[in-house]
């Protein structure tokens, strides 16, 4: 495992499974399970105007997420998203017998520091499915209903990005009038399902960076990493950035850029971590550059047993990274990674730079 504590919220909206369970006693010290409904509802992608964006939002009571995603249509296609988080008290009613709802954030999209617009909408479906949840030995734990539609109303999202401005659906708005969406209701009767025994733990063999840097007194970092498994694969990165809160409140912003199926040889490292090499720059247009890494720590190893009777072996180096890995934002522009030490920053910064490889014995 890594020591990256850089945080990172989703380039794809948040999927959230609204089950409760929980044992409550009764009258006649009789104990029975708790009862629970909830609803959310998600869009489908709709096209942001002509950026090449496309909007999804989910949303539930007290959450809503909009996130603004493009996939570069050139090289390995690469993915780059912008999310908004807020959190509107009841922002979510659902009528849990005709699945129509309304969703409306009032003015907790807005506060004195800024003013992020509101959404008013109502949903209407244009039908409906309820099938029952079960454990595999017949415990009933309670239903599902989904329920697709549409959303009509004020959607109006100023984002506080040069490259989207105010985005709305009212006069030449960027966001469709109709947005196709689907509303689920989930009822609990409080059973859980038997604990299965533990399977074997896969045995992955990997290689993998992780640098980053956050501050604690602003909410803002910044994050990098790359890997792959081994002894074949391709190579993942991502490149992610959290803007402060104290700066976006009532919201919270975060960046980030995927990019899968590089080429091996983009990250490697000697055997004994004391060097490696990470390039970004087959993840354009939304990453470029290349970094070395040095290790300044001595190497920590962990055993844990895999299948077959196996075990793997993970070696994990602290140290550093030099170079010009750069993430280039829309709207943002481009925001070097930079040179990252681990830890040799004191508070309010954390800078987290390691380098770990599993093998299979």
């Amino acid at each position: 495992m890594t020591r990256m504590s850089f945080v990172r919220r989703r380039v794809s909206l948040l999927v959230v499974a609204l089950f409760a369970a929980a044992i409550v006693p009764t009258f006649g010290g009789v104990a029975q399970a708790v009862t629970s409904t909830s609803f959310f509802l998600s869009s489908a992608p709709v096209k942001v105007g002509t950026t090449g964006y496309k909007m999804r939002m989910f949303v539930s009571s007290g959450f809503l997420q909009i996130s603004l995603a493009k996939t570069s249509t050139t090289g390995h296609h690469p993915t780059q998203t912008h999310t908004y988080t807020f959190f509107p008290p009841g922002a979510l009613s659902c009528n849990g017998t005709t699945m129509n709802c309304t969703i409306d954030t009032g003015t907790s999209m807005a506060n004195s520091n800024r003013d992020y617009g509101r959404i008013n909408e109502t949903f209407t479906h244009s039908s409906k499915k309820t099938v029952t949840n079960k454990c595999r030995n017949g415990t009933i734990l309670g239903s599902t209903t989904t329920a697709p539609g549409a959303l009509t109303g004020l959607w109006h999202l100023k984002s506080f990005n040069s490259f989207f401005g105010d985005l709305t659906n009212a006069g030449a708005g960027k966001i469709p009038d109709k947005i196709p969406a689907t509303a689920t209701k989930s009822f609990s009767n409080g059973n859980t399902c038997p604990t299965p025994p533990p399977g074997p733990t896969p045995c992955s063999q990997s290689l993998s960076l992780n640098a980053s840097v956050s501050n604690s007194s602003t909410g803002t970092s910044r994050g990098f990493s790359a890997s792959h498994s081994l002894p074949t694969g391709t190579t993942f990165e991502s490149f992610g950035f959290n803007e402060g809160s104290a700066t976006t409140s009532p919201a919270f912003i975060s960046h980030s850029i995927f990019a899968f199926g590089g080429p091996q040889s983009s990250l490697s490292a000697v055997n004994t971590l004391n060097s490696g090499h990470v390039d970004a720059d087959w993840a354009r247009p939304y990453l470029t550059g290349d970094d070395r890494f040095a290790r300044t720590k001595p190497v920590t190893k962990t055993s844990s047993k895999c299948a077959a009777g196996h075990h793997i072996i993970a070696k994990t180096a602290l140290g550093k990274v030099t170079g010009d890995v750069t993430a280039h934002w829309n709207g943002l522009g481009k925001m070097p990674l930079g040179n990252l030490t681990d830890h040799s920053k004191t508070a309010p910064f954390t800078p987290n730079v390691s380098m770990t490889k599993r093998t299979k014995v």
